[in-house]
């Protein structure tokens, strides 16, 4: 279900670990601004939240950006490719404190400043229900992380 939604938004997948998939929305697959992949990847993580929701197969999606490196792994067997850098082992982290069924993100990123547009606050301020909720939570002792909160927007229908 997972891996056309994907690829459908542009992404292209880096890691198959288990039940984990590590993609990129950007150079070298997507040649977009920065502001467009981040919206590639919001889609795609919008979609895959609803397609899983609620199911044995349900999803959280830990979304971060930032500069890395991309080498092709060098074998004559296959080619495989290989993501190295900070925002890397940042990702791996947030994972680690994701919540269920929703999209988790570190505050002080151009992931931030994205959502900002669209939540200009965190919590909810309508008199009917909005489609997408969204929450910050503070990070205590997180290694490697210097960033003090993070959000994550959770499917509300």
């Amino acid at each position: 279900v997972i891996i056309p939604i994907i690829y459908k938004n542009g992404g292209e997948i880096d890691k198959i670990m288990g039940d984990g998939i590590v993609c990129i929305f950007g150079p070298p697959f997507l040649n977009d601004d920065l502001q467009a992949n981040i919206k590639h990847a919001d889609t795609c993580a919008k979609e895959i939240i609803t397609a899983t929701r609620k199911t044995d197969f349900s999803s959280k999606v830990a979304f971060h950006c930032g500069s890395i490196n991309y080498f092709k792994n060098k074998t004559g067997l296959y080619k495989e490719f290989t993501i190295i850098g900070k925002p890397v082992t940042e990702l791996f982290r947030l994972e680690s404190i994701s919540l269920d069924e929703r999209i988790n993100y570190y505050g002080e990123t151009d992931i931030r400043a994205y959502y900002k547009t669209k939540f200009p606050s965190t919590t909810e301020t309508s008199t009917t229900p909005a489609t997408w909720l969204h929450n910050a939570k503070p990070i205590n002792n997180l290694k490697g992380v210097g960033f003090k909160e993070f959000f994550n927007i959770q499917y509300n229908r």
